[in-house]
């Protein structure tokens, strides 16, 4: 995941009340079923575009960032989430649009996720107010269940760039800069019908003076630093921390205390240049019963922040945290990406020179581990390979870790890198096709020479492609 303060979020209640009273043309979501499904098996690589869940896969079918286009429901098919059978070969067969709506959000962190029998997703709110005007700010956080029989609107929020998070019973929220993080508990709908009065739901501040977070679809703890106020905002330091999505379990995971001897701790202003850290989050690893973090650590030295560069370390799921396992990976404070490979692997880390390199321990010299020497954007790595793309599109290239092969191009695509990460599941990678008016398209990493597309597209496009092959 990379995946990684100050404006106002208005409480979920609140914000139901207003928009009740402002905006006008409430969508009824009727939808033929599609019946079937697996609401009991497994799910795969929830928040991004495709989801697997037993013999479903579930899909964003299309990328297109024009929020102006008609958004009622039933009515869009390029950026609908599709349902298609994956067939034992591997292929894909009876893909149907089960959400009718544009699925999008600004936000690259962004995507939808599968719990049981729903779809949870975010999608732009067009709705006029009383003058006609329609809303180009608002995202409506929506479910549908798997078999498109029944959808529900959870609830609107005034943004279209916040980082989200789906859950079985809430969503969390972040604003662009905003240092709260909000909730919506939507534990109390009625799952029975649709609806688009948002009955039931609640919602609330959740975390306050955040100033870094991370969450994951394979934990129930979301990770973050505060910021220390009171009598002792004064001081140099934050607070890393830990707390269950439902609001349980928080715990301070590392203070100003966490380094300091016993015999140390009572003069802890002493120790400011040397013990006492600020933290950074920069992203995570879900492993072994736990969570492997990476962040930054700095110190205050004569009125000043140092920084210390990037360290790791692996904290079980309600569990402590043990500055005995601690790695420092690298010196440097001019890290521009991280890329995890979790606690034993490392991390890949870019420079500003747009060279990346290998760290596992910071007294190893950084330039005898590169890996590549370019500026990429790295997509993937899996059996100790690398796959990565680069400011020219259109490729995807591979380069062993152990830099024991030479680069390699692995796919030639209309790769769009501008949204969501590429995705890759089970050998598989998933891309929107910018060749192919950007529709989501299959490429098995053994042979990757011919993409499939896994959906379909929309009349507009569909003719526009005939017209250029006519053209051709």
């Amino acid at each position: 995941m990379n995946k990684k303060h100050l404006v106002s979020i208005i409480a979920i209640v609140a914000l139901v009340a207003v928009l009740t009273a402002v905006l006008v043309g409430c969508n009824k979501f009727e939808w033929n079923s599609i019946g079937g499904g697996n609401p009991d098996a497994a799910v795969e690589s929830n928040g991004g575009y495709y989801v697997k869940q037993g013999e479903y896969v579930y899909f964003i079918n299309g990328y297109d960032t024009n929020t102006t286009v008609d958004n009622t429901w039933g009515t869009p098919v390029k950026n609908a989430i599709v349902r298609a059978k994956l067939n034992a070969d591997g292929t894909y067969s009876d893909a149907v649009v089960v959400v009718p709506k544009q699925v999008y959000n600004q936000n690259a962190d962004g995507g939808f996720a599968i719990f049981g029998e729903w779809i949870y997703y975010a999608t732009p709110n067009n709705d006029m107010d009383k003058s006609g005007v329609a809303s180009t700010t608002h995202t409506d956080f929506m479910r549908t269940k798997i078999d498109g029989s029944v959808t529900q609107l959870i609830a609107t929020i005034n943004s279209r760039s916040s980082r989200y998070f789906f859950t079985p019973s809430r969503i969390l929220y972040m604003a662009s800069g905003a240092t709260t993080v909000n909730y919506i508990d939507f534990s109390g709908m009625d799952t029975t019908k649709s609806s688009d009065n948002a009955k039931g739901v609640t919602g609330g501040v959740f975390l306050e003076n955040v100033e870094t977070v991370l969450w994951d679809y394979a934990s129930d703890y979301v990770y973050y630093t505060e910021t220390v106020t009171g009598d002792q905002s004064y001081e140099f330091c934050n607070t890393l921390n830990a707390v269950k999505y439902d609001g349980t379990d928080k715990k301070v995971l590392a203070d100003k205390l966490t380094y300091l001897a016993e015999n140390e701790k009572e003069n802890y202003v002493d120790y400011f240049p040397t013990k006492v850290f600020s933290f950074n989050l920069i992203d995570m690893v879900v492993e072994d019963g736990g969570v492997t973090l990476y962040y930054n650590k700095a110190n205050y030295i004569n009125s000043q922040e140092e920084g210390r560069g990037l360290f790791v370390n692996k904290v079980a799921f309600g569990g402590d945290f043990d500055v005995t396992t601690e790695k420092h990976l690298s010196k440097s404070t001019a890290l521009s990406t991280v890329y995890p490979l979790g606690y034993n692997a490392g991390a890949l880390v870019s420079t500003s020179a747009n060279k990346t390199y290998l760290v596992t321990t910071a007294e190893a010299d950084t330039t005898e581990n590169l890996v590549i020497g370019r500026a990429i954007t790295i997509q993937y790595v899996l059996d100790g390979t690398v796959y990565y793309t680069d400011s020219t599109g259109g490729k995807l290239y591979a380069a062993k870790l152990d830099a024991s092969a030479n680069e390699k191009v692995v796919l030639e695509a209309g790769i769009v890198t501008n949204w969501l990460n590429v995705e890759f599941v089970d050998g598989t990678m998933f891309f929107f096709d910018s060749e192919n008016y950007n529709y989501l398209y299959a490429a098995d990493l053994a042979d990757a020479d011919e993409p499939t597309m896994l959906g379909f597209m929309n009349d507009a496009d569909k003719a526009a492609k005939e017209e250029a092959e006519k053209a051709e």
